[in-house]
């Protein structure tokens, strides 16, 4: 579980990513860090509270047969992961991401908008991607954002949920009164939608001042009542801020095909 201190790290966790999956690893056109790496959320490894995993993620091209044939029918080869391993990896088939995408869904969103320095891997298609990572945004990451943050707050909260937790993150969760992880989440949600509804963009890695607080609140300094408080206040300012946006309802589906059509052929 350790903290990706150089870039070095970060290209041995890719490697390792690459190796595991040898057929969609080698046909990447885009890979990097995500989780609290690449939110800058991580505590450091010597904490006593740190449960933090290294993750990974990947975006894959199969060949044009593999698009085009019965081959793939009914394997469901759109998603592959690994986890309760030292490295959690995530791959998605560059199908499957745009489908993601098109849906608003924040956590494959939050790889197109990560620190440079976390997005490893960038092929020629890859970037194409990147460089057009605006034309997937609308409307459609705000439920998306808002439904996660939800269910991150109903989740922090023990005497609601009683879901499966690590032996060590239960400790913590007895100690401290509540899930430490759920309500880091929650906080760090809704703050990306307000920042999303004021700004139009999405920043992974999260201001530093925010970030602190984050890392206190995993450390379990924060009492849960304060947690609370500030969920329900950052969810009042969303809710304001929300029809506030100029994003449009939904993407442009014509538009994200094209583009999807254009990665696959590059990526041949």
């Amino acid at each position: 579980m350790a903290t990706l201190e150089t870039k070095n790290d970060k290209l041995k966790a890719i490697q390792v990513l690459r190796q595991q999956r040898p057929g969609w690893g080698q046909n990447l056109i885009l890979a990097g860090i995500r989780g609290s790496d690449a939110h800058g959320t991580k505590l450091p490894e010597d904490h006593p509270r740190h449960t933090d995993d290294v993750d990974t993620f990947g975006v894959s091209v199969q060949s044009i047969r593999w698009y085009l044939t019965l081959e793939a029918n009914g394997k469901n080869r759109q998603t592959w992961e690994t986890s309760g391993e030292r490295y959690d990896h995530l791959i998605y088939d560059v199908r499957k991401f745009f489908s993601l995408l098109a849906k608003g869904n924040p956590n494959v969103h939050s790889w197109l908008w990560a620190d440079p320095s976390d997005q490893v891997l960038v092929t020629p298609p890859g970037k194409v991607i990147l460089d057009n990572r605006e034309r997937f945004l609308s409307k459609a990451c705000f439920s998306a954002l808002v439904g996660y943050a939800k269910a991150q707050m109903h989740k922090m909260d023990r005497k609601r949920y009683q879901g499966y937790q690590g032996a060590k993150r239960k400790k913590i969760v007895d100690e401290v009164g509540y899930d430490v992880k759920h309500a880091a989440h929650c906080i760090r949600l809704l703050n990306m939608g307000i920042e999303l509804a004021t700004t139009g963009i999405m920043s992974t890695r999260r201001p530093r001042d925010e970030a602190a607080m984050l890392m206190e609140v995993k450390a379990g300094e924060w009492p849960f009542r304060k947690v609370e408080t500030l969920s329900l206040e950052l969810y009042r300012r969303f809710k304001e801020c929300e029809p506030l946006s100029t994003l449009p309802e939904k993407p442009d589906m014509r538009d994200v095909n094209d583009l999807l059509v254009t990665v696959v052929e590059m990526a041949q």
